[in-house]
């Protein structure tokens, strides 16, 4: 992606979302992906059964 598409995309979501609520969204984003790598990972699963 270029330099322009990436000015140009970041405008679009500081339009839409505003300053005040960008970085409570990047955070959103971050845990949503961490968890999703711990279910990836299966270090989510504490309760489900491993096969021998």
């Amino acid at each position: 992606m270029g330099m322009v598409e990436f000015l140009i995309t970041g405008g679009v979501v500081l339009l839409i979302f505003g300053g005040s609520r960008i970085p409570s969204l990047l955070k959103a984003m971050g845990e949503a992906k961490a968890g999703y790598r711990r279910a990836i990972d299966g270090k989510d699963d504490s309760d489900a059964e491993t096969l021998d």
